[in-house]
């Protein structure tokens, strides 16, 4: 098999090999930087910007790990730049929980997905894949009595079939806080329930909104 740990490619090789598995369309036409102040400092290999009281992520480590993460000061969102550095490039990753809007979004550079709370199965192991070699493996458990979420995600890039030169742990059993989303971003309504608030307005709980209304809410 292709040791990818190892020494880069010519440049031109790994231009002619990127384009062959179509790598070179769906990369980000800015490239992430490791040196950049979004990333640092970093204690191995993390930055954590979260105010809320969470432990920092243990230390960056296996296989072909080249990364730099950041937690970001919203608590919600987990970013990192990986060198790719046997083709001579860094890959953009990113996940984020957003309780505003009930959905799990993320990326592998150009590449998205997006999963609605309500559909999305926690707790089980999800596979995001760019270019069928370069994997993110994720999985989100909601702990709701603690308000947290516990959150694994790995990444991989595998060049032969069955095989992954390159795995390892962004996050391993770590856990986030269930960050509060303002009803209207704001101010923010203290202990709000939807059904007292339908009553307040003279409908009933179980009583379609309408289009007014709705604007009232949001």
């Amino acid at each position: 098999g292709i040791d990818t740990t190892q020494n880069p490619l010519p440049t031109d090789l790994a231009a002619l090999l990127m384009q062959q598995i179509g790598l070179n369309t769906q990369l980000m036409d800015q490239a992430c930087d490791q040196s950049d102040s979004f990333y640092l400092p970093s204690t191995g290999g993390w930055k954590n910007d979260c105010p809320a009281s969470v432990l920092d992520p243990v230390h960056l480590s296996g296989d072909g790990t080249r990364a730099f993460c950041v937690i970001s000061s919203s608590c919600n969102t987990v970013d990192c730049c990986y060198d790719y550095s046997y083709l001579g490039i860094t890959l953009h990753i990113n996940l984020n929980i957003d309780t505003c809007n009930y959905v799990i979004r993320g990326s592998i550079e150009q590449k998205t997905f997006e999963f609605h709370f309500f559909t999305y199965n926690w707790g089980e192991k999800t596979d995001f894949r760019l270019s069928g070699l370069i994997r993110m493996r994720f999985k989100i458990e909601q702990l709701n009595s603690q308000r947290k979420y516990l959150v694994n995600i790995e990444f991989q890039i595998c060049t032969e079939p069955g095989t992954c030169g390159i795995s390892f742990y962004i996050l391993q059993d770590h856990m986030l806080p269930q960050v509060d989303c303002d009803l209207v971003m704001d101010y923010h309504v203290a202990n709000f329930s939807l059904s007292f608030w339908m009553v307040d307005k003279g409908l009933t709980p179980i009583e379609p909104l309408t289009t007014a209304l709705l604007q009232d809410l949001m």
